[in-house]
């Protein structure tokens, strides 16, 4: 599931994360001028900082944050341990292909390899 807003407990940490008025944040989210999942990742990343000086063990920790942040435990993994997937790039228009693509067409999108393609008439 996507978002596109942020809740409002999750506004009121952003906030307090970056010290900056409640008003704003609102706004901004309103706006659409928040990354959600950017946003979303530095919450986690916080909390886990400060859940990790606890007892629980990390997996209990990305299990509890991944209910409450209603995410995938892949997504507190990412957040938590800076995963980021590669992301590639057609080589002649330059819009965003799969890694499966990019390595079977040799970094061209399939429309562009279409365009490649000769046919004997």
């Amino acid at each position: 599931m996507i978002r596109s807003q942020l809740r409002d407990k999750e506004i009121e940490k952003l906030a307090e994360i970056i010290s900056s008025p409640l008003e704003t944040i609102y706004k901004l989210d309103s706006m659409g001028l928040i990354n959600v999942s950017q946003a979303i990742d530095a919450l986690i990343f916080n909390d886990w900082k400060s859940l990790k000086r606890t007892r629980y063990p990390t997996k209990q920790i990305v299990r509890a944050l991944s209910e409450f942040y209603d995410c995938s435990p892949g997504k507190v993994e990412g957040a938590i341990y800076n995963k980021k997937k590669p992301v590639f790039y057609c080589k002649e228009c330059k819009t965003t292909i799969t890694k499966t693509i990019y390595n079977k067409n040799d970094g061209l999108c399939d429309c562009c390899m279409n365009k490649k393609i000769k046919l004997l008439l």
